[in-house]
């Protein structure tokens, strides 16, 4: 019987060949043991070589990864133009650009989730930075553009977005000091360049939208002269900037100063472009508007058609650009009373803007605010009031809880609650929207004046049935 362990006597007992073989056999056996030990221990040689397959994988996979990156940063680059001004930060995305939008942002958060190192080109990041403009993210493309504005510091282009982005968000002080700076680099570079111009622009439109129209005017007329010194006064790359000086005399009544211009971008579009261009409905949609505002709708109605005919001819019935004009002919309407004939467009507007835009879009915003106010005309205050509420909820979620746009909504929920004779719910919101005008765009501009003028009437109105109670 073999013994695992032998006992002394058995030891003793044994021969030199014998304790050779046991020896020999018990070092067998604790080698056995140690190699299955180790095998427990240590990863077999097939799990080894499925490590080093999956290695291999995820290294072809990051490289799959970056050439897609690659492709994309090319692909948005070309696609998604990073905006120049405010009227093309409020141009919606195509079906195409919104496309190459939601590719980029899926393929950028796989690179992050897989820590894949890779640098956008600037031109991407500027394009992608617009592309959340343009879809009111506002505090996502200040996020964008000023992380690319931390790396290109001195980067006129990239200022001049920036300041738009803030802009939009009422932020208008930092938006000035963002605008002269660029400006102060590119008139130390050449104070005659296209990109003097459009820092001037962008000031005189950050003026206008203040009400400060005296600073205003003399910056359009210098960006003016520049651009049409380096393009020509008969470049369609002027007609922004025509337009804009239109719009300013259009607000301070200067309505004889604004008409030849306005009729001089038509000539101009026209010529250029040809008649059919959804640019021509545009100048069409300014002129008319001109017209509507001094009563001259037979004028206008015929324009407001034409821009109309234009935008679903070239666009599609179901393009934003469709959406907008049929608002500025149901406004038309609505400012006549012919509010049977306003309603279908207002709705069918709205529709589009929310098939195309998203349903906390600030469009939606302005769409339901408009149909509300033809319900509050109509006494229909039922139907009124959930869509001015819908109104203000977009715009402070959007817009922000200050902006101009939000008292502005104030002010209409408040009149629809006053010509119910709810002084108390009206006061309260009107002196929010005085509070909000006050801050952001001053005492004196005209929105705060008509918020205060109402404030005031209110309260009048107020006191009144108190007394009579």
């Amino acid at each position: 019987m073999f013994h695992l362990i032998p006992t002394k006597a058995q030891w003793r007992g044994w021969s030199l060949p014998s304790k050779a073989t046991y020896i020999g056999t018990f070092l067998g056996a604790i080698s056995i043991l140690l190699a299955g030990f180790f095998f427990f221990l240590s990863p077999t040689r097939s799990n080894q070589e499925k490590s080093l397959r999956n290695d291999e994988e995820i290294k072809k996979q990051n490289e799959e990864t970056k050439q897609q990156l690659v492709a994309l940063d090319k692909k948005i680059s070309e696609t998604i133009l990073p905006v120049t001004n405010k009227e093309e930060a409020e141009r919606p995305l195509s079906d195409r650009e919104r496309e190459i939008f939601n590719e980029y942002e899926k393929w950028k958060h796989i690179a992050e989730q897989e820590n894949i190192e890779f640098q956008f080109s600037l031109n991407a990041q500027l394009s992608y930075a617009s592309a959340l403009l343009r879809l009111a993210q506002y505090k996502e493309a200040e996020s964008a553009f000023r992380t690319i504005h931390i790396a290109h510091p001195d980067n006129t282009i990239v200022m001049a977005r920036l300041g738009i982005t803030l802009m939009e968000m009422a932020k208008y002080q930092e938006a000035e000091e963002i605008f002269q700076r660029a400006l102060a680099i590119d008139q130390s570079i050449d104070p005659n360049s296209d990109d003097v111009a459009r820092n001037l622009n962008n000031l005189a439109l950050l003026y206008y939208i203040q009400g400060k129209y005296a600073q205003a005017e003399p910056h359009y007329h210098r960006a003016l002269a520049i651009k049409e010194n380096v393009m020509g006064k008969d470049s369609p790359r002027v007609t922004t900037l025509l337009n804009n000086l239109a719009l300013l005399y259009s607000a301070e009544g200067k309505y004889a100063q604004a008409e030849p211009i306005y009729q001089r971008v038509l000539s101009i579009d026209e010529n250029a472009l040809g008649k059919d261009h959804p640019d021509v409905a545009k100048s069409l949609n300014n002129l008319a508007a001109l017209y509507s505002e001094q009563g001259k709708y037979i004028q206008a109605e015929p324009l407001y058609r034409r821009a109309l005919a234009i935008d679903e001819n070239e666009l599609g019935k179901d393009h934003p650009a469709v959406a907008t004009s049929l608002n500025n002919l149901a406004m038309l309407y609505y400012t006549q009373k012919k509010y049977d004939l306003a309603e279908p467009l207002y709705k069918r507007a709205l529709a589009i803007f929310e098939k195309t835009l998203g349903e906390d879009h600030p469009n939606i915003a302005t769409l339901l605010n408009n149909l509300a106010e033809l319900y509050r005309a109509q006494g229909k205050y039922g139907q009124a009031e959930p869509l001015f509420q819908k109104a203000l909820a977009i715009s402070e979620k959007m817009l922000g809880k200050e902006h101009p746009e939000v008292a502005n909504y104030l002010n209409n929920l408040a009149s629809l609650y006053q010509a119910q004779g709810k002084y108390a719910e009206a006061e309260s919101l009107y002196k929010r929207a005085v509070e909000i005008s006050e801050k952001s765009l001053g005492p004196n501009h005209p929105n705060t004046i008509t918020c205060r003028k109402n404030r005031d009437i209110c309260r009048s109105k107020m006191l009144g049935q108190r007394g009579l109670n």
